[in-house]
């Protein structure tokens, strides 16, 4: 288990877990815009 802090909220995690689904499981939004998109040259748009 990692303990760490989103937001200012203790969060634990499992080892494998992202940090997107640790969030989503406590019930912290983070922005997910990029999601799916796909990208050129190490992320340029």
């Amino acid at each position: 288990m990692i303990n760490f802090k989103i937001n200012g909220r203790d969060v634990v995690a499992e080892e494998g877990q992202t940090i997107l689904q640790v969030a989503q499981q406590h019930n912290i939004y983070i922005p997910e815009s990029c999601r799916g998109v796909q990208t050129l040259h190490g992320g340029s748009l």
